[in-house]
């Protein structure tokens, strides 16, 4: 039988029978509306009981368009003579579409945070890349409509060293969501053109969002 300890922050304990715990956030009584308190438009501020967590999107698993879309190709990632690995090439007006929905962790009204992970075939000092996101967003029985911002464009500005690397660029952060659990967001996301653009292909690995969680689930099947 597991043994639960209320901590002084409001989160929960779980000792398993050994020295390893588990901080799971989750406070031990049924909480009410006026006993939990919405976090708005949170970017990097954090609190004890409340983490980030993933909405992962794998790029091959996405929506390709008959027309506009990228190209598949075989990028070795920077290392000279070794094995190459799927790249999804962007160009200048290729898109793909993509489905997310929120999970019952997540706290009510808090940003999702969409971001893509992204390499480049050839080194560029100074050049730009630039992406715009579309999103359609419905919480469960409700309409879906546009987010406040949508559509979002998002820059990043090479140093030359993308190349080799693992790159991250913020994509979108949607606020004046989330009202509810199991959000459903329809999402475009396409390369567009920028001032001293990049004229190489950007190889798109992985896209996911971010969202803040308070809890491993919600108290009942819909309602947090």
């Amino acid at each position: 039988m597991a043994d639960y300890t209320l901590t002084a922050d409001g989160g929960t304990y779980l000792y398993l029978g050994s020295p390893i715990s588990f901080l799971y956030n989750r406070q031990i009584k049924k909480r009410k509306d006026n006993y939990r308190t919405p976090f708005n438009n949170i970017t990097e501020s954090r609190h004890p009981s409340y983490e980030f967590q993933d909405l992962q999107m794998n790029v091959m698993d996405a929506f390709y368009p008959a027309v506009d879309s990228p190209n598949w190709r075989t990028h070795n990632y920077g290392i000279s003579g070794g094995v190459e690995y799927p790249a999804l090439g962007f160009d200048v007006g290729n898109y793909i579409e993509y489905v997310i929905q929120t999970p019952h962790s997540l706290v009510i009204e808090s940003d999702l945070h969409i971001h893509t992970h992204f390499t480049v075939p050839s080194a560029s000092s100074g050049s730009v890349i630039a992406f715009q996101t579309d999103v359609l967003y419905a919480d469960v029985d409700e309409n879906f409509t546009v987010p406040p911002g949508s559509p979002y464009t998002a820059t990043f500005t090479m140093d030359g060293t993308e190349y080799t690397k693992h790159n991250k660029l913020g994509l979108a952060n949607v606020s004046g969501t989330n009202k509810k659990v199991s959000t459903l967001y329809m999402v475009r996301i396409t390369r567009v053109s920028a001032a001293s653009g990049y004229t190489g292909e950007v190889y798109l690995s992985f896209i996911d969002a971010h969202v803040i969680t308070d809890s491993i689930g919600s108290l009942t099947e819909f309602v947090k």
